[in-house]
């Protein structure tokens, strides 16, 4: 009905999620509200509150048990003074300057006109939101890869039903972990695995890859 001729079925679909998780990097964020106008603004007073949320940012990953060295990006909402809505803008790392004060104000400045086509270079400013980023790159996993693949064995036949044809008509049944890389099953047929079963469609074929991936596709299209 959507004219999909090619489809996907991932290893572990039943867990992809979960697995996508595991394998993420790990993130923190950390936020501190402090209101700052530019007119008197103070270095000082930025750096120290970008020095409490790396503490904490230390202390946390300490807490975890984390070892790997992290990742830290500086940011600040800010907007022009009197504006009740803020814009997200990267700030440098290191000692607050006067230099990397005026760069999150260029950021500023080139992300309002982006967002609403104006700026204001001279007007003004407020610091509101002080936040940290910390990411934790994951360990590097690889897939282990499936043997090549025997000819593919049924291991039982089921009537399944077309609505194209309004009747009954068998397919084959196959076990997914019996699958090795390269194997091909030509539906009607159905693959069960422990999480998850997979319907391959008359006219469509399921050719297994090296990781254990399910592409399905029209045979028109092969």
């Amino acid at each position: 009905e959507l004219g999909v001729r090619r489809m996907i079925v991932p290893v572990f679909p039943g867990v992809f999620s979960a697995l996508g998780a595991v394998l993420a990097n790990a993130r923190f964020d950390y936020v501190s509200t402090s209101v700052m106008k530019s007119r008197s603004l103070d270095l000082a007073a930025v750096e120290a509150v970008y020095e409490k949320l790396e503490e904490r940012a230390r202390g946390h990953l300490e807490a975890e048990g984390i070892t790997t060295p992290p990742v830290v990006e500086r940011f600040v909402e800010m907007r022009y003074d009197g504006q009740n809505w803020e814009l997200d803008v990267p700030m440098p790392l290191g000692a607050v300057t006067a230099e990397s004060i005026a760069s999150s104000f260029r950021i500023f400045c080139d992300r309002h006109r982006d967002y609403f086509g104006w700026a204001l270079e001279d007007a003004p400013f407020e610091y509101v939101n002080f936040k940290l980023v910390v990411t934790v790159p994951s360990e590097e996993v690889r897939l282990p890869l499936l043997p090549p693949a025997a000819a593919p064995e049924r291991v039982g036949t089921s009537s399944l039903y077309s609505r194209d044809s309004a009747s009954f008509g068998p397919a084959g049944i196959y076990e997914r972990r019996s699958l090795g890389s390269g194997a091909v099953v030509e539906g009607p047929a159905i693959i069960v695995g422990m999480d998850a079963t997979t319907f391959v469609p008359p006219e469509f074929i399921t050719t297994v890859d090296k990781y254990g991936n399910l592409l399905i596709e029209m045979e028109a299209e092969r």
